[in-house]
């Protein structure tokens, strides 16, 4: 049966492969000139099998390639040692050391050196070196210095190419293992930010709560013990935060954004007890659930900065609308505010800038003392349409 091959191995065999067909095409053109010139002591049925020869070898290495390129490992040695059998031959037929088809050996061991076995590149290269003795024999005394040096480079090449192909192969394998470090370092990030966004913001949330409770435990308890329990399922939502953000990591989420910034804007109401004003449109279909969620995130950190630096606040809305090619939102609130210039932002409000710039979009966050603040963003809409391909 035939293997299936990725787009990628197909398209490295068959330009190695389309090679190996032009060393043969101009090995058979040689011969052939060479005997229509009178040049070869060899008939043109000798030329032919030949030619034959190496297309039988030719032939069968597309064969198995074709079937699937990992196979031709399993046979590369037969395969050498068969094109060194009849590149010797053919050397020793059309003339031994005056014969120019030497020149073969050069792209059999280079190639073949880079996907042999390390423990056959040097023996390889010895019976290639041997074949050439036998085939050049008997080499006139003057000629025997060429003979060597060409001896020498046939080993020295097949060798040089040998250690090129191993130090670009652990060149690969290093790069490699910085590649998984840096995708590593970028899960931990992504875990982190999904924590601090979602589980963190609930559990601010809770602590907020309970010193509520705290406060009220001896003036008002019908009180405290309503808060109490919201505080109880608050942290019952925080352990279902936290299945949904590995839910997520795994690669599958389905949220949606305003029914989860409707719930957040009702726990901000009820923990600070501030009016909340919420538009959003029913559904988002541009949205892919991993975008949801993101965006989810940016609001829930924005609904935990208040709750955390804007206690004073008498009003918290919150708008998500679409138009003119994109989905704009904005969070504000009526609290103290600050002054930007004088603050340095913590890991929340970065995470806030990096998911929507992964969006191709902008946010910006706007506040003076005594005014309030409002954190603003838009991206494209929908997300992959022309310009916001992400």
């Amino acid at each position: 049966m035939a293997y299936p091959l990725t787009r990628g191995e197909h398209s490295r065999f068959t330009s190695v492969n389309f090679n190996v067909w032009l060393v043969i095409l101009a090995a058979a053109t040689w011969g052939i000139i060479r005997h229509l010139q009178g040049n070869l002591p060899l008939q043109l049925s000798g030329v032919l099998i030949l030619i034959g020869l190496g297309i039988l070898s030719a032939g069968v290495r597309t064969a198995l390639g074709y079937r699937n390129p990992n196979v031709i490992y399993s046979f590369t040695v037969p395969i050498v040692l068969y094109d060194l059998l009849i590149i010797s031959v053919a050397i020793k037929l059309t003339g031994g050391y005056d014969s120019d088809l030497w020149l073969l050996f050069y792209p059999l061991l280079l190639s073949e050196a880079a996907v042999i076995p390390r423990r056959w590149v040097a023996p390889i290269a010895i019976l290639a070196c041997i074949g050439y003795v036998w085939a050049a024999y008997p080499v006139p005394v003057e000629e025997r210095v060429n003979l060597g040096f060409r001896l020498s480079m046939l080993m020295i090449m097949t060798m040089f190419m040998y250690m090129v192909y191993r130090s670009h192969r652990e060149r690969h394998q290093a790069l490699a293992q910085l590649k998984e470090a840096l995708q590593r370092g970028q899960e931990r990030e992504r875990i982190a930010k999904e924590f601090h966004d979602g589980l963190g913001h609930t559990l601010v949330s809770a602590i907020m709560g309970l010193e509520l409770v705290k406060q009220r435990c001896e003036t008002d308890t019908v009180k405290a013990k309503t808060v109490l329990q919201e505080q109880i399922n608050s942290l019952r939502e925080a352990m279902e935060e936290a299945r949904q953000t590995i839910h997520h990591l795994q690669g599958d989420s389905s949220s949606d954004l305003c029914q989860r910034a409707r719930r957040l804007m009702a726990q901000v109401q009820a923990q600070m007890g501030v009016e909340t004003k919420i538009v959003c449109p029913d559904q988002l279909p541009g949205l892919l659930p991993a975008e949801n969620l993101a965006l989810a995130r940016v609001v829930q950190e924005s609904l935990s900065n208040i709750l955390k630096h804007a206690r004073n606040a008498k009003t918290v809305e919150l708008e998500i609308e679409t138009q003119d090619g994109r989905l704009t939102g904005a969070i504000r609130d009526d609290g103290a505010g600050f002054d930007p210039e004088q603050t340095l932002y913590g890991f929340g409000v970065c995470n806030l800038h990096e998911r929507i710039a992964a969006m191709k979009g902008e946010l910006t966050i706007r506040s003076a003392p005594g005014q309030g603040t409002e954190v603003q963003f838009w991206i494209p809409y929908p997300v992959h349409s022309k310009g916001g391909e992400s």
